[in-house]
């Protein structure tokens, strides 16, 4: 008997008098195979090892009571009734011309750590998922938070799909979503809709269930950061309206410092009903700000998961949060565990989301990380020496910018222009936060954009509730930034 092997009925490193050969057990490809501390997870040969691999669910736990992969395993896949499921939400996540990302969450009835087996199917042309193009496995486990991430290849541009989850008996809600037209499509107009800073705390969602309702008009959704969940406790940023009945109120109620907090803030936001609305009738191209993390968070080389990464933020106190570094990673799961986007290929960047879409000839869409990847601690004043993004990323945008034709988009979290001061009724003269209090990359960017004729720039950008039009030194109109909490 090989030294690997693995009998269902026998303890670790032990023989089985009655096994000659032992073979692989064959597991569905997106279903990761369990793990056994102490030998490869097996499918037995012999007769007697077969036998008690399919015996009863009881008797197969005390088969193999030393392996927790094999006891979760028959736990994981045991179709019984007690396994039910409720799905959270299922949008989808940066579509492409062939290809969108599929989302969901499970909850499974059981606090036992199981793996959850799904399928998925998509669809085109109707919402009555009757023409399949597109179905497979996939599983999800309490190791990513129950949430589900398929990215589905082989679409066809400029397409509407209709795609669903199904576990066992359980369906998740069916949604839709829009693949983007070719690279040399000639478009006589791009739509987005425009969403950001929204507080469960503060209201209602309705704004989400009008672009659900207007959902045909629009190419995607653009959520510019602090969508996904705010990290206050209660006290921490009330409404400034008055009170909001309880169902509102922030759970857990505390500064959120864990991956199992931010994990649950997330789970409220997505329990409003406009908000699932919303995601499951266009796909959303999304990006973080600081509430996701923290109140005015900043970090430098941070999206490497590196904890030791320099960064802090406002609403930051280690006595209370623990480590600023910690806090930071756990936000950074949470957040691409819920509002996952495709994964960059750079090494040490599983966390990077800066990135770019293009819609036919019209729209050269950039979306930045001015947070985490490269930005230094606000400070008073126009600090020149303050940095609000890592060269990489800076190179990356303005090479974008210099070789394209396109009319550019620009998604990010921060202002842009200088605002008048009779409207920073809430902040001090130099809104430090912004570019304005980055003024050395901000003229960098200026600079690529007159000096290589790049007009037609639009920056959409979080942070607060109004617009405004800026023009550069030079009196050429170079941005028209645009922000919303959220806006149509």
């Amino acid at each position: 008997m090989p030294s690997n092997s693995f009998c269902a009925r026998l303890a670790p490193n032990r023989s089985c008098r009655r096994c000659s050969a032992m073979s692989s057990r064959t597991w569905p490809s997106a279903v990761p195979t369990p793990t056994c501390p102490s030998l490869p997870f097996r499918r037995p040969q012999c007769s007697s090892a077969r036998a008690t691999w399919f015996a009863t669910r009881r008797r197969r736990r005390r088969a193999c009571s030393f392996c927790t992969g094999l006891r979760r395993a028959v736990r994981e896949f045991d179709r019984r009734g007690d396994m039910r499921l409720s799905f959270d939400a299922a949008p989808t996540r940066d579509p492409l011309e062939d290809r969108v990302i599929l989302w969901t969450k499970v909850t499974p009835n059981t606090n036992d750590n199981v793996t959850v087996s799904l399928n998925y199917v998509v669809v085109a042309s109707n919402g009555n998922l009757t023409t399949v193009v597109k179905n497979g496995i996939t599983a999800t486990s309490s190791d990513v938070g129950y949430t589900v991430k398929v990215d589905v290849p082989g679409l066809i541009p400029a397409t509407r799909y209709w795609y669903q989850f199904t576990s066992g008996d359980t369906v998740s809600p069916t949604g839709a979503t829009l693949t983007l037209p070719t690279r040399n499509a000639t478009l006589d107009r791009v739509q987005f809709a425009l969403v950001s800073c929204a507080n469960f705390q503060h209201g209602y969602f309705h704004a989400y269930g009008a672009i659900a309702n207007r959902s045909t008009d629009f190419q995607a959704v653009l959520a510019l950061g602090d969508v996904g969940i705010y990290e206050y406790d209660t006290k921490g940023y009330p409404p400034a309206g008055g009170e909001l009945p309880p169902d509102r109120d922030p759970v857990p109620d505390k500064n959120l410092d864990t991956l199992d907090d931010y994990r649950t803030r997330y789970s409220q936001y997505q329990t409003d009903v406009s908000q699932q609305a919303m995601m499951r009738s266009l796909p959303i191209i999304a990006i973080w700000d600081d509430h996701e993390f923290a109140d005015n968070a900043w970090s430098i080389n941070a999206t490497n998961g590196n904890v030791s990464a320099p960064g802090g933020a406002n609403n930051q106190n280690d006595r209370r949060d623990g480590p600023w570094g910690e806090r930071r990673l756990a936000a950074m799961r949470a957040f691409h565990e819920n509002i996952p986007i495709r994964p960059s290929n750079a090494t040490g960047a599983q966390y990077r989301i800066y990135r770019s879409f293009r819609i036919g000839t019209t729209v050269d869409l950039l979306m930045l990380d001015t947070r985490m990847e490269g930005r230094d601690e606000q400070g008073s004043g126009r600090d020149a020496n303050r940095e609000l993004m890592g060269p990489e990323q800076e190179a990356w945008l303005h090479s974008g910018l210099i070789n394209s034709n396109a009319t550019w988009l620009i998604g990010n979290q921060v202002m842009f222009a200088k605002q008048p001061n009779s409207i920073l009724w809430y902040e001090p003269p130099i809104a430090n936060d912004g570019w304005v209090g980055y003024p050395l990359p901000r003229q960098r960017l200026l600079n690529v954009m007159v000096q290589n004729k790049v007009n037609n720039t639009i920056m959409v950008t979080a942070t607060s509730t109004r617009r405004s039009r800026a023009t550069s030194r030079t009196g050429t109109t170079t941005a028209t930034r645009r922000s919303s909490s959220p806006i149509l």
